[in-house]
């Protein structure tokens, strides 16, 4: 049985933040001032930290309120998505930072960076933009490996910057689902897509399910 016939056909996931590509509202405008300052782990205006920091403090003071609690905890190993191609020294790794702040808020215990890329995939974010396909579920999973690990977690939480079909974060959990059988596997994105039009508020926590039936895309909802 080869990897895309062993993956995962769905996967509960959290998110924070909304934010809208391609909308014209003032809100959406803003919403991709805020997907910027998490790619580049920059600080946000009239602040004295960096916005990746910001968020998880309001991740943590209202975990309760939203209903993401049951997606962290001392139990809960995080591991930072991989990039889209093989991480090279001194490059920003958003996924590992957002997990640094996770740990740092005390929400779980221990980061596991134990997912790697083998070679690049396209990135999603420029895809359309230079006429190419985003990544297939298959290509996710043909370029990533899961180092093993002589920790046992009970639970699992890939963690991302952002999502949009969520494609690559079902890839990441079937390659840790195989490597930690009897682990539960979630995922956590700082930030959801609305590729459909405008968003009226950015901090709108999410939490989820991302669906896959064999073809090339996974399908997130909502």
């Amino acid at each position: 049985m080869n990897k895309l016939q062993q993956c995962l056909s769905e996967l509960r996931f959290a998110s924070l933040l909304f934010y809208s590509p391609r909308g014209t509202s003032a809100v959406s405008k803003r919403s991709r001032n805020v997907r910027d300052a998490v790619k580049r782990d920059s600080v946000w205006p009239g602040q004295d930290k960096p916005l990746i920091q910001i968020a998880v403090e309001r991740l943590k003071a209202e975990l309760d309120a939203i209903g993401l609690a049951g997606f962290f905890g001392q139990d809960v190993g995080l591991v930072p998505a991989p990039r889209s191609a093989p991480l090279t020294k001194g490059a920003l790794w958003p996924g590992r930072r957002i997990c640094e702040e996770l740990e740092r808020a005390k929400l779980v215990e221990d980061i596991l960076n134990c997912l790697d890329r083998t070679h690049p995939v396209q990135k999603a974010a420029f895809a359309s933009v230079s006429g190419l396909a985003r990544p297939t579920v298959a290509d996710h999973l043909a370029s990533m490996q899961c180092q093993s690990s002589l920790l046992a977690p009970k639970r699992l939480l890939v963690v991302d910057d952002v999502v949009t079909s969520g494609s690559m974060l079902i890839a990441a959990a079937t390659c840790l689902q195989g490597a930690f059988p009897e682990a539960e596997v979630r995922a956590f994105a700082l930030l959801r897509t609305n590729s459909s039009g405008d968003v009226t508020e950015i901090l709108e926590p999410c939490n989820g399910k991302i669906f896959y039936d064999g073809g090339s895309y996974a399908r997130r909802e909502p």
